[in-house]
């Protein structure tokens, strides 16, 4: 099973959520990443790609999953989970 901080991929799922949310992934490597969304039924959507130095802002929900996944390797490199607040949702990609 693929394991990205300490969570088994395959056990993810976005859970319904009714609050709206701006976030922005920026890309701050050398690498090409998928953001993928994982549904509610745990399978990954793709939804972009992120170039290095690139960045993508998207709508998303309050308890929704995502994975950078690196698109050379197809290694699941980061768990990113929308969270409740205001403003967009910064994740930035460093490693």
């Amino acid at each position: 099973d693929e394991v990205v901080q300490g969570v088994r991929v395959r056990a993810l799922k976005s859970l319904m959520g009714a609050v709206q949310r701006t976030v922005e992934f920026r890309n701050g490597t050398p690498r090409t990443f998928e953001l993928v969304w994982v549904d509610f039924q745990g399978a990954q959507q793709t939804y972009s790609v992120l170039k290095p130095g690139a960045h993508q802002v998207l709508s998303s929900f309050v308890n929704h999953v995502w994975l950078l996944r690196d698109q050379k390797s197809g290694e699941a490199t980061d768990i990113v989970v929308v969270i409740a607040g205001s403003g967009t949702q910064r994740v930035v990609i460093a490693t």
